[in-house]
């Protein structure tokens, strides 16, 4: 994507960011797995089109887009796209970790969550454990609000003007970060519709190291064909979702 292309949606992407409603989850059985979707994701039919969560109904056959699997290769392209703003966003992505890290050996897990609760922490204690650890993929905290708590515990010496000083770098790196993932996984997305309508490699994959066979196995083994045979409302916050660490979830 150019620059321009790229700026448009990445403007789009930081008002999504910034909006606070809640989104309607659905639990759809297939003929092969129970999948948790929102109803704003995108999934594709077995031509290749894009088609929205809601607008789904039995009987149709749908791929779903392979978050997990592309997540790491999304954020080594921005990485290597721009090095110098990615290179500070890993660096306050280490520094908050080191801080919560540093908290749960002071305070003890349990302390630890009631003390954050009291300073505004929005999510509840299983999602709390697994920021900061060894095996965390996530790059920031769920919520600002999150991250406000866990500074104003960790400076609870300084005036919340230092502290909202000392966020406010920070704050703009978790942005850019979400942002500039949601604006690659479009564009991949773009780009598996078009490989799987034309057979044709986008750039972004091609950069990758994706050619023909590759991508059509990546497409065999991690976006085979579903067949819908019910849909329901699961739940209306998908925080809850994610509180509650259910087991099948694709994004």
């Amino acid at each position: 994507m150019n620059n321009k292309v790229y700026e448009g949606y990445k403007n789009e992407c930081d008002l999504l960011l910034n909006e606070t409603e809640e989104k309607l989850l659905y639990k759809i059985s297939t003929n092969k797995k129970i999948l948790i979707l929102e109803s704003s994701d995108t999934v594709f039919t077995d031509k290749g089109n894009l088609n929205k969560v809601y607008k789904i109904r039995v009987g149709d056959k749908i791929r779903i887009y392979p978050k997990d699997q592309l997540a790491e290769n999304l954020y080594q392209i921005a990485v290597e796209t721009e090095p110098e703003i990615f290179g500070k966003v890993e660096e306050h992505s280490i520094f908050w970790k080191e801080i919560i890290m540093e908290l749960r050996y002071r305070f003890g897990s349990e302390v630890l969550y009631n003390k954050l609760h009291e300073k505004g922490l929005r999510i509840k204690k299983a999602t709390l454990d697994t920021y900061g650890g060894e095996k965390s993929l996530r790059k920031f905290p769920m919520f600002n609000n999150d991250l406000r708590a866990i500074f104003k515990l960790h400076y609870q010496d300084k005036p919340e003007s230092e502290i909202n000083t000392i966020l406010k770098p920070i704050l703009k790196s978790k942005t850019t970060y979400n942002s500039t993932m949601i604006v690659l996984g479009r564009g991949l997305k773009q780009e598996l519709r078009l490989f799987l309508m034309k057979e044709e490699i986008g750039e972004i994959l091609q950069k990758r190291d994706f050619n023909e066979k590759t991508l059509q196995y990546f497409i065999d083994e991690f976006m085979p064909v579903h067949i819908v045979t019910r849909k329901e409302v699961f739940h209306d916050n998908i925080e809850i979702l994610e509180e509650e660490t259910l087991q099948l979830i694709e994004l």
